[in-house]
């Protein structure tokens, strides 16, 4: 049986960018949060946050694939281009051969058109 790793990133609505988990609660969390000083734990409500689950997967480059993430499928004669919505409805082919090109909160100007799984 295979066990797949339990994990998460956010998306920060503070700093608008994304961040590895390093603490989850009922109402808040920790991130890593990088300065002049190198960097510290900063703690973000829960609202201030979009969870990111990690699918267990990775793409074709080895980039782990988490919900939130837009790929691209590369076929034999065409590419598509669709998001992770839900790791419990994974889509049925290979995912290893496709690539991460983005994410849903970073790269909106590639959602325009495309197909969500």
């Amino acid at each position: 049986m295979n066990k797949r790793e339990i994990k998460f990133r956010v998306w920060d609505k503070i700093m608008e960018d994304i961040a590895p988990l390093v603490e989850l609660h009922s109402d808040w969390v920790a991130i890593p949060i990088m300065d002049e000083e190198g960097g510290h734990l900063e703690k973000r409500k829960i609202e201030d946050v979009e969870l990111m689950q990690f699918t267990g997967l990775k793409d074709v480059n080895g980039v782990e694939i988490y919900e939130g993430d837009i790929i691209k499928k590369h076929f034999e004669y065409e590419d598509e281009i669709e998001t992770i919505n839900d790791i419990r409805n994974l889509p049925s082919y290979d995912l290893s051969k496709s690539e991460v090109i983005g994410n849903i909160y970073q790269h909106q100007e590639l959602l325009q058109g495309l197909k969500e799984i």
